[in-house]
């Protein structure tokens, strides 16, 4: 696979040659890709914690952590064998010591099947558990939590963004979350799974806030204006000690001026539901710009199925 040499925010780093997937445009046209979130989780990382980055792809999160705050140490984890080698080329960009571990992460070992690769986001690809491989697609192999802790040793933070898979990997090191409740930083899709990883992290009594954030940045490392989608946000479940949380709240203006960041606590599933619902996901582009007043006009008229191309137009209405 061919790999592209790019200088983007954090240093001269490599991208497949993906023209079409939306982290490598990213990289490419504005010098970043979900800077924001690596900002934000940065600013809850203590000195001499050690963070496990679970889902890394190309390693930005990573990356823009330790812009942030430097991690004592980096254990990247993930489960597409394209991106193995770029991975490790970009981790070497770090100050501190990290090493890359090629596999996913289960409830139980064995084995993980592709459910089909997105061209336009080879990052968000989605894999079913088999316990055994079936024969079908290209299987990797995936570990428990438990059993990489056990051969590298404790995390005080970990990332997961495994596709609706993320409370699947929590489910295989519950006891050492139960005790210790290492800070977790898990991706929130739209999805009933997110619900579900919830449940999960009350049950293994955390303190849950809910973050959301753009995923690109007016003021990003190119400088460009044009921001590919123009209001798109990426959100994560953030579990842990209530003081770490709060430091969402209280850094996230200094972190990222002009832009919006949601933080809420999050008690109950129609918390969170509330939540993503009042998440923005896209925008019009006419939207962009308007005043707070504007805005709830167009909402007003929305609820009334009032368009303005038809508003007061005596031939529309004929």
């Amino acid at each position: 696979m061919a790999e592209v040499p790019l200088d983007t925010l954090y240093g001269a780093m490599y991208v497949p040659d993906w023209p079409n997937d939306l982290i490598v445009r990213s990289l490419q046209q504005l010098g970043e890709w979900c800077a924001a979130e690596g900002l934000l989780a940065g600013a809850l990382l203590e000195p001499n914690e050690t963070l496990w980055d679970a889902g890394a792809f190309l390693g930005t999160f990573s990356l823009g952590v330790a812009k942030r705050n430097l991690p004592e140490r980096i254990l990247a984890i993930e489960a597409n064998p394209a991106v193995a080698t770029i991975l490790e080329k970009n981790l070497a960009l770090l100050p501190c010591p990290a090493q890359t571990i090629s596999c996913g992460l289960a409830a139980h070992s064995g084995w993980l099947v592709s459910l089909g690769e997105k061209t336009q986001n080879c990052g968000a690809t989605s894999y079913r558990y088999e316990k055994q491989p079936s024969g079908s697609g290209s299987p990797v192999p995936c570990q428990t939590l438990s059993a990489l802790r056990d051969k590298h040793g404790a995390y005080e933070m970990l990332k997961l963004d495994l596709e609706g898979m993320e409370l699947e990997a929590l489910l295989g090191d519950t006891e050492f979350l139960r005790k210790k409740h290492p800070l977790i930083w898990a991706e929130c899709n739209e999805s009933e799974n997110s619900l579900k990883l919830l449940g999960g992290l009350k049950w293994l009594n955390y303190e849950v806030m809910y973050v959301a954030f753009p995923a690109f940045r007016k003021i990003n490392f190119k400088g460009s204006s044009d921001l590919i989608y123009p209001m798109a946000y990426e959100s994560a479940l953030v579990a842990g000690p209530p003081n770490r949380l709060e430091r969402l709240i209280e850094y996230s203006s200094a972190l990222l001026p002009e832009e919006d960041v949601l933080c809420r606590s999050i008690e109950t599933a129609y918390d969170l539901r509330k939540a993503m619902f009042d998440t923005p996901r896209w925008s019009r582009p006419e939207w962009i710009g308007l005043s707070r007043a504007e805005l709830i006009a167009r909402l007003g008229r929305s609820e009334h199925k009032m368009a303005l191309q038809t508003f007061l137009n005596i031939t529309a209405n004929e």
